[in-house]
């Protein structure tokens, strides 16, 4: 029993030394004075972390398809707020360590390099939905256009390094985390049509596979976002038809979820002429869900209106 306990005390000793919770702590985030010193260390600081951003994502995206359960709302504001402060933290240790590694001649590896980019990317994508999944409008997400645009670009200028873009070296499918659920990421929730663009050619592009997911079924399903919310024109299709997805239809559903009959996936150039540039609240769509069904041996995407209907239904649609 001392032995085991001595070995406890030990792990616990070294994960305090990366600035990691020890084994029966909740995380807190590097400080200056324990920031990561590599990219291996920075890793396992943000392995820790992701999981509670998580958590609180999926509690937040519950209570705002249930807003008719009681919940305390300023438990899950200061909640968000120490997570922002923990993210704040984070970034200033990844920043630091780029500065520093980079300053280093020959000190970083090319694969250091890109993963250190990749935290950082993801670091930056967190901030965003943290700050913004609160918010049951998704309006929020309107004011982070720089960061999205960021984002795009760095990781456009990524891809540019990775073995998958090097035709002499390029595989087909990674396991490690990469750049297509933060580009998704990006054309689901960025509202400007030419940001939501960029994002699909980018995921078109990635013709490759990053554990479950890959580029062209991701496409697929930022196109669905953008036919429901009306952003979808013969310009937006590829050049090449990738897929025979074709349609999208809101399921017949029991109440308090109705059926819009006036629903219209691909809008009309009248209907784009005079639809906002951000569409507004009662015309935006959540990516609720994509799975392959089995029994029809379809790719299917399903949606959620954010706000409810006048009788406190969420509109469904779905996209095959």
């Amino acid at each position: 029993m001392d032995d085991d306990q001595s070995e406890l005390d030990e792990e616990d000793r070294e994960m305090e030394k990366l600035g990691l919770p020890a084994s029966h702590d909740h995380f807190e985030a590097p400080t200056s004075s324990n920031w990561p010193q590599t990219v291996a260390e920075a890793q396992m600081c943000w392995d820790y972390l992701l999981p509670v951003l998580a958590s609180f994502q999926s509690k937040t995206a519950w209570h705002n398809l249930h807003p008719d359960i009681e919940t305390d709302k300023l438990a899950t504001l200061d909640e968000q707020a120490g997570l922002r402060a923990q993210l704040h933290h984070m970034g200033s240790a990844l920043e630091a360590l780029a500065v520093v590694t980079r300053a280093s001649d020959a000190f970083m590896t090319s694969q250091d390099s890109r993963a250190l980019e990749l935290l950082q990317l993801q670091h930056m994508m967190a901030v965003i939905f943290i700050s913004c999944c609160t918010d049951p409008t998704e309006l929020a997400y309107d004011s982070f256009l720089y960061d999205f645009e960021t984002v795009l670009q760095r990781i456009e200028a990524l891809a540019m390094f990775t073995p998958q873009h090097n035709s002499a070296t390029k595989v087909g499918f990674t396991n490690e985390v990469g750049v297509l659920q933060l580009v998704a990421f990006v054309g689901a929730k960025c509202r400007v049509p030419r940001i939501r663009q960029q994002a699909l050619e980018l995921l078109r592009r990635h013709d490759w596979r990053e554990g479950n997911w890959d580029g062209i079924s991701l496409a697929l399903g930022v196109e669905g976002v953008m036919r429901l919310e009306g952003q979808w024109s013969a310009s937006c299709a590829p050049k090449v038809d990738c897929s025979d997805s074709s349609f999208l239809t809101v399921p017949p559903v029991t109440p308090p979820y109705l059926v819009a009959h006036s629903l219209s996936p691909s809008p009309t150039p009248g209907l784009m002429s005079t639809t906002p540039v951000v569409p507004p609240p009662q015309r935006r769509y959540a990516w609720t869900n994509m799975f392959w069904d089995f029994d029809r041996r379809l790719l299917t995407f399903e949606y959620s209106r954010v706000t409810p209907d006048e009788l406190g239904g969420f509109q469904k649609a779905r996209w095959e």
